[in-house]
């Protein structure tokens, strides 16, 4: 199938950035009965900017950093063999499995990760208005601006104290990437595309009751991933 020569194909030897999209769907559970659960995308970007897709798996497939490093080996065996940056969910297992098996990479907790928690309190189209407030949060030209927006972001959810609280530990870690030159930080983060694929999974996943493989939900986003 499409999906299974996607899921096997030769890698490029080396990906510029990794980046992790962390996605709920609901999943038929040994045919039984329906759960919710966390689906990791794996998309790869080159230094020109072009992205692939690379893989997916569930979240709690890999509980245990030799799990993901089992993982990541099987990445290897299809041709990567280094990985510069890579923007994932905060996982520290999925991130000590990283460092392990690609042992020059860098690490960045990714901003779809703040939007993600605030999905499950409000609709789409609130949390797209927040959305950009967090980009600006993390993608500012400078340390000065970064300070200007985070304050402007507390000056705007003063009465929202659920929402600054939820947010802090995200937005304060923002500021550890701003030793990293604006047009490099905007680059590996990728928030458009991110937002985007972010934007068209959601569609899908709610476009059925449940899913019974992972197969089946790539399979829809399938048009959409060879046009990136």
């Amino acid at each position: 199938s499409n999906v299974n020569e996607l899921n096997n194909r030769k890698l490029d030897e080396c990906i510029f950035s990794l980046i992790v999209i962390p996605i709920k769907i609901y999943f038929k559970q040994n045919h039984d009965f329906t759960v919710e659960k966390e689906l990791y995308l794996f998309f790869s970007c080159n230094i020109h900017g072009k992205r692939k897709f690379v893989s997916s798996i569930f979240k709690d497939d890999c509980d245990k950093t030799s799990d993901w490093y089992d993982y990541f080996a099987l990445l290897k065996d299809r041709g990567i063999k280094v990985i510069l940056y890579a923007v994932i969910p905060n996982n520290e297992c999925l991130s000590k499995a990283l460092k392990l098996i690609f042992t020059n990479i860098n690490i960045f907790i990714s901003c779809i990760e703040t939007i993600n928690k605030l999905s499950k309190f409000y609709t789409n189209s609130y949390t797209n208005n927040i959305f950009e407030k967090v980009r600006r949060i993390y993608l500012a030209k400078d340390i000065q601006e970064y300070n200007i927006n985070l304050i402007a972001f507390k000056d705007d959810y003063l009465n929202f104290t659920f929402i600054s609280d939820l947010l802090e530990d995200d937005l304060n870690r923002a500021k550890q990437y701003y030793n990293i030159p604006f047009e490099l930080r905007n680059f590996i983060f990728s928030f458009y595309f991110c937002r985007d694929i972010l934007r068209k999974v959601t569609i899908i996943s709610h476009s059925k009751n449940y899913f019974i493989s992972t197969d089946e939900f790539i399979s829809l986003l399938l048009p959409d991933i060879q046009r990136i």
